[in-house]
């Protein structure tokens, strides 16, 4: 926290006095500048996740004997999920970064809190395309209205999820 606020002076100093730039336009600019590397680490933790939890999350699904899985990698379900990341890393590291911001870290908050709700819709619409999918070549499915079902529970979620 301390060393947060010191490389925020420092930066400010630097510009203010080297540069010329006023002390509240300095502030601004290492607002700005901050946010980008805060999206850029996020973008990381994306890419990390999407490499590597993914592809072993694929790797022990082949070798599994179970057809629930392929179908969640069919239904992009972990592709989903794991937009979970880059949503955490940016309002973990907001809540530090822009302590002296308020208003910046209040909207940044809420654009995660939005985009973790999209997020959310998304995952539980494509488990609910991968239970159908299972579901499909069970004995229940001849005899219940499945996809009908299936189109109304997610009506249901997606209209309280908005």
């Amino acid at each position: 926290m301390e060393l947060i606020n010191k490389i925020e002076d420092q930066f400010i100093n630097i510009l203010s006095q080297n540069v010329g730039v006023s002390e509240i336009n300095a502030g601004y600019l290492y607002a700005l500048i901050s946010l980008l590397v805060i999206i850029g680490i996020g973008w990381m933790a994306n890419f990390i996740v999407k490499r590597f939890v993914l592809g072993l999350v694929r790797s022990l699904i082949k070798k599994s004997k179970t057809s629930i899985g392929e179908h969640l990698i069919e239904q992009k379900f972990f592709h989903r999920l794991s937009h979970l990341a880059p949503a955490f890393v940016i309002s973990s590291l907001s809540g530090v970064v822009f302590l002296n911001y308020p208003f910046l870290n209040e909207l940044v908050e809420i654009l995660v809190n939005l985009y973790l709700v999209v997020i959310a819709l998304s995952v539980i619409d494509s488990l609910i395309n991968a239970l159908y999918k299972v579901s499909e070549n069970s004995k229940i499915s001849s005899k219940l209205p499945l996809k009908g079902i299936c189109q109304a529970i997610k009506i249901l979620i997606n209209g309280t999820g908005v």
